[in-house]
């Protein structure tokens, strides 16, 4: 098969299913089946498919996601995450957006703690975006700080 083929299924296919509204996790795994089909000929690169899955999966930096995620939503359910942004937020009351202030903050604080990047914009994410939200943010301006966050922690040791 050509490089031209693929581009073709990869680009082409993944818009089409994208434009007909198919989600995009969907449309992807449809893509790399069919590719699968194509390329890695028939059952067997579908088998390689799978192994190729398994091991993606079963990586050790994705153990802590749901363990952050669980301990944002703990935070957040059980009030502690309020009080404590609150009083973060009574210490830095004179600076315009300091919700955003304190997310970066707190993204850093739990970067250097966790070390995965993925880990603690999902943590952030479940905690401090229904929190800026709530608070009149938009949505967009919200999320910014977050996925900053994820950014700089790549950077912290």
């Amino acid at each position: 098969m050509s490089w031209q083929l693929a581009s073709l299924l990869l680009l082409g296919g993944s818009t089409a299913l994208l434009f007909i509204g198919m989600p995009v996790a969907f449309s992807f795994i449809a893509i790399n089946i069919v590719g699968a089909i194509l390329f890695l000929g028939g059952d067997a690169g579908l088998s390689q498919m799978v192994r190729n899955s398994a091991a993606a999966v079963v990586n050790f930096s994705l153990t802590p996601i749901p363990l952050f995620v669980l301990m944002g939503e703990i935070l957040f359910h059980t009030g502690l995450a309020l009080k404590v942004i609150d009083g973060i937020e009574r210490l830095v009351r004179q600076v315009p957006g300091r919700l955003a202030v304190v997310a970066v903050v707190a993204g850093t604080i739990f970067s250097a703690i966790s070390g995965s990047t993925i880990a603690t914009t999902a943590m952030l994410g479940s905690l401090m975006l229904p929190v800026m939200l709530s608070r009149g943010y938009n949505p967009v301006m919200a999320t910014g700080p977050i996925m900053a966050i994820g950014a700089v922690d790549m950077l912290i040791p």
